[in-house]
């Protein structure tokens, strides 16, 4: 019994390395956000897009991913607004947590500094991811 959960254990373990060596790297989707940049992985195979690490697309399944730049423009689907903040946001309350449905149709997550009111945002509102050097996807609206 024991030899054989040595060999699940070895197996799990290539396996993990594996995905690792095929992952889209973190960084590269991270670091964009500072410059105002959305970096996506894209499936070599069906050409889907997302904003999620992951290893495998989640549309077909193939492990073979790209990175690619895509637009940083969209529209605010659903949206909560926050007056406790954690610390790195603190100094921003109150905020909006915001769904973004990119212009590619690519749904992500952000935040709006000092929306305080149903006033200041509608569902449907333009935004745009902005360069910044605070913490996650900071966008701002645009006219």
């Amino acid at each position: 019994m024991l030899v054989r959960l040595e060999a699940v254990v070895q197996f799990i373990y290539s396996r993990v390395n594996k995905l690792a060596e095929d992952s889209v790297f973190v960084g590269d989707i991270y670091e964009g956000t500072r410059d105002g940049k959305i970096r996506a992985y894209e499936c070599t195979e069906c050409n889907h897009q997302g904003v999620a690490v992951q290893a495998f697309c989640d549309k077909c399944g193939n492990n073979k991913l790209t990175i690619k730049e895509i637009g940083n423009i969209g529209k605010v689907i659903t949206y909560t607004i926050q007056t406790v903040a954690p610390d790195p946001f603190v100094n921003e309350v109150p905020y909006a947590w915001v769904i973004v449905e990119l212009d590619n149709n690519v749904r992500i997550t952000g935040w709006i500094p000092f929306v305080s009111s149903r006033e200041d945002l509608k569902i449907g509102d333009r935004v745009k991811l902005v360069k910044s050097y605070k913490p996650g996807m900071v966008f701002e609206k645009i006219t």
